[in-house]
């Protein structure tokens, strides 16, 4: 299915569901090359040892183990581009409410 096919508040409620989810996963991706640090945007990112001083600890440490994941699989573009639209296309609500395909 196209997202030019879906109506323009599908593709909304779709973002709105999963966006957190692909936030995340862009993040986790963008720090393969970066083993024990998990780069937040360009230049700036941040280590196990910083997140725990900020409280944050729990979540970079997910996150370093799901980049670990990803760097032993050698995740590539064309991967993480598939699994982009499975996260915008399984957002945890029943599809019925989650999409509304106009015929």
């Amino acid at each position: 299915m196209c997202p030019s096919a879906l109506q323009i508040d599908d593709q909304i409620s779709l973002l709105i569901n999963t966006w957190c989810e692909l936030l995340l996963f862009a993040c986790c991706f963008r720090s393969m090359a970066t083993p024990g640090e998990i780069r937040i945007s360009h230049g700036k990112s941040i280590t196990l040892e910083q997140a725990r001083t900020l409280g944050l600890g729990s979540c970079i440490e997910r996150m370093i183990h799901f980049t670990d994941h990803l760097r032993r699989l050698r995740v590539d573009q064309f991967e993480y581009a598939a699994m982009k639209v499975i996260i915008l296309l399984s957002s945890g609500k029943p599809i019925d409410e989650a999409i509304s395909v106009s015929s």
